[in-house]
């Protein structure tokens, strides 16, 4: 088995833009909905309370962030399939979503039909040599199935 691995986890500062950014979206939402029921009179203890919940969403939201496993994706050279580690199943790459910045790996257990895994892998949390290699496994992963593989012709 090849020693090179991926780590399928997001990095640091996407998970606290993602927390910041929902945060203030639900403030925004829930300070104008109750500035319109209210038609700009004192706010009482329910809209307190809407505010409140607002705040917990976007906490939880992060803290749901904060606890996802991180998988570690290997690429196993001489069955030219990826694995999670040597001792699970292969797993076949059944399609491939490719942004400026990520790849999204649609992963199925080759050997039973349980359902598909979905990793995204971030370009940023992976040095340059590794992106460029997993680039030449996906590849190799995607023709050793279906052939070509791309957004305009999965």
């Amino acid at each position: 088995m090849s020693s090179t691995t991926w780590s399928a986890t997001t990095p640091p500062l996407a998970g606290v833009a993602g927390s910041v950014v929902l945060a203030l979206g639900a403030l925004c939402i829930i300070h104008a909905a109750l500035t319109l029921v209210l038609a700009g009179a004192a706010w009482g203890l329910s809209a307190y309370a809407c505010m409140g919940l607002a705040v917990l969403l976007a906490a939880l939201r992060a803290f749901k962030h904060w606890r996802r496993k991180a998988y570690i994706l290997h690429w196993d050279a001489g069955r030219a399939c990826f694995r999670m580690h040597p001792d699970f199943p292969e797993l076949a790459l059944t399609h491939v979503w490719r942004g400026p910045g990520w790849v999204t790996l649609r992963l199925q257990p080759s050997l039973s039909t349980g359902p598909a895994l979905h990793l995204v892998v971030w370009k940023s949390s992976i040095p340059a040599p590794l992106w460029s290699h997993l680039a030449l496994c996906v590849h190799a992963g995607a023709l050793g199935k279906n052939g070509h593989q791309n957004k305009e012709n999965p």
